[in-house]
């Protein structure tokens, strides 16, 4: 299909402007999506406006981090005659509602996703507070998602490109901060924007940064700058063997992760089945000890039950009652898996017992685990702890304090 095709065909997908919605906010990111959302939108006949989030100060080199997309963002205002362009500063709220708990987790050895937050706690949430105070009827975005609505409402649903879609990172946005926003590019593959954007004259810029803050930077000398890595021993899954000390450079590791390790017992395909914090008896000092197993097939690489607290507005409470059959996400681009999911409640708050037919690969503690129904999202958590199989003799010895 050609881009004006392709062009032409999604154009006619979007919902026509009518009264009470022909105003909308345009989030731009300094990317091609964003762009072409915009110029999808200004075809379609609605009033835009175009809104830019700073959420970040500084980068790795001193300089402003979100100077260059604040500039492509401003470009493309001009270039499609945007009625108003507005930069936001958020950097304070970005620091109290994403970036401090995103430390707090890699603290505690978990494993965070600061695009869930984002999303949930600032793009979606200020972005249609100015939306409102502005007098806009509508949000839009470049994000490869949709919006279904239903008799109980409105639901977020997967892009039409499975491999770029996006559900994934906007699964915690409450439902109220969806109610009046629009996906433009939800109908289309990356390719075709990429084309139509070539088409249209639309600058292909590469696509915007996720955490800017990191830069390339590996993350451990990123994280560094603001946390003491606990140092601690390496053991083996299999016999409890201390393997190694580290001195920090594992704690912010992820459970699954491939590590290199050299010595006696042990081969380059070594990976992390599990990471303990405690602090070391008779004194402050918190310890990060960490079970190894050699080969990716490991079975304490894999497991059948998953839990997850944290449970997003979106989940229905009927699993309270009943548990239902659904399809779950373990990450962004990870393969749907099926599984039987329950809510209880434990300690006065809402979990999930996610339980699976055969073996997962596990993933991390933090990690959110999205839930489906069809191409619906319906909620999801994070995980808080799986099933797989733990050694005696590597427990006793974490627990012990003895490694």
């Amino acid at each position: 299909m050609s881009a004006k095709k392709a062009f032409e065909g999604v154009l006619k997908l979007l919902p026509e402007p009518s009264s009470g919605r022909s105003r909308v906010l345009l989030g731009l990111s300094g990317g091609v999506d964003s762009a072409l959302a915009g110029k999808l939108l200004v075809e379609r006949g609605y009033q835009v406006n175009a809104a830019f989030l700073k959420v970040w100060n500084e980068d790795k080199d001193g300089a402003p981090c979100d100077e260059e997309e604040e500039r492509r963002s401003r470009q493309v205002a001009e270039q499609l005659k945007l009625h108003d362009f507005a930069v936001y500063n958020r950097v304070t709220e970005y620091w109290n509602s994403v970036f401090t708990p995103f430390l707090d987790d890699y603290r505690t050895g978990k494993t965070p996703n600061a695009d869930l937050a984002c999303n949930r706690d600032i793009k979606f949430t200020l972005l249609s507070d100015e939306s409102v105070r502005k007098k806009n009827d509508l949000l839009a975005t470049g994000h490869y998602a949709s919006i279904f609505t239903r008799r109980d409402g409105i639901h977020l649903g997967r892009g039409s490109d499975r491999v770029k879609d996006q559900s994934y990172f906007l699964s915690s946005v409450r439902k109220s901060d969806l109610e009046k926003v629009l996906f433009p590019l939800g109908t289309l593959q990356k390719g075709q924007t990429r084309e139509i954007c070539k088409w249209l004259g639309i600058p292909s810029w590469k696509s915007s940064r996720g955490m800017c803050f990191i830069g390339k930077r590996p993350m451990f000398s990123f994280l560094s700058q603001y946390l003491v890595p606990a140092p601690g021993s390496v053991l083996s899954y299999d016999d409890g063997r201390v393997l190694l000390a580290h001195q920090g450079e594992f704690h912010f590791h992820t459970v699954g992760q491939r590590i290199g390790l050299a010595g006696p017992g042990v081969n380059e395909r070594t990976f992390i089945v599990e990471k303990r914090l405690y602090v070391k008896p008779g004194t402050n000092q918190t310890v990060c000890d960490v079970v190894v197993c050699q080969g990716g097939n490991h079975p304490a690489l894999f497991c059948k039950q998953m839990v997850c607290d944290r449970i997003f507005e979106s989940t229905p409470q009927s699993l309270l009652e009943s548990s239902m059959t659904l399809t779950a996400q373990t990450g962004h681009g990870a393969k749907p898996q099926t599984a039987r999911v329950e809510m209880f409640q434990q300690d006065g708050e809402a979990r999930l017992k996610l339980s699976f037919r055969n073996p997962i690969r596990r993933s991390a503690p933090g990690q959110a685990i999205v839930l489906y129904g069809g191409d619906l999202c319906i909620g999801g958590g994070y995980l808080l702890a799986d099933d797989y199989e733990q050694t005696i003799e590597s427990v006793n010895l974490l627990q012990r304090g003895e490694c």
